[in-house]
């Protein structure tokens, strides 16, 4: 039997209480309240050293990063996978404003990565029609 006032246990023929002396009569053992567990919503994580409600992952853009190396503007690019790589690193070891930081940078090296390699192939552009026209107007065949 259990204590209607304190919940302790008691033997099942006990008039009173052993912890409170509460006369006790047959009651049935309190209920713990079942805890649901928590999903978080999509696109959210769970960080146990982070202290407030749940935050969205912060992004690595190594791809972004990758791609805009290959194609765009190589010193550039390799800054931005530096920083990329970064990202993770701190993650992992609990550096949740460092790994914001270096997901920032790294965002900014790539969009300083498009812009410069579309301004360089944009003048190139421009040169190769420039001397095209000028090699044309000045052909041997004419």
């Amino acid at each position: 039997m259990f204590c209607s006032k304190c919940g302790t246990k008691n033997n099942d023929g006990a008039q009173y209480c052993a912890n409170c002396g509460q006369a006790i009569g047959a009651t049935k053992a309190p209920q713990a309240q079942p805890q649901q567990a928590y999903s978080a919503p999509a696109g959210q994580y769970y960080n146990p050293q982070q202290t407030g409600p749940l935050a969205q992952p912060i992004p690595n853009y190594l791809v972004w990063s990758i791609l805009s190396t290959l194609f765009c503007c190589f010193p550039f690019g390799l800054v931005s996978i530096v920083y990329s790589s970064q990202v993770n690193s701190k993650l992992n070891v609990g550096d949740i404003p460092g790994a914001t930081e270096a997901s920032g940078k790294a965002r900014t090296w790539i969009i300083v990565g498009i812009v410069a390699g579309v301004i360089a192939n944009v003048i190139g552009l421009i040169l190769l029609l420039s001397f095209g026209v000028f090699a044309a107007s000045t052909s041997v065949f004419r």
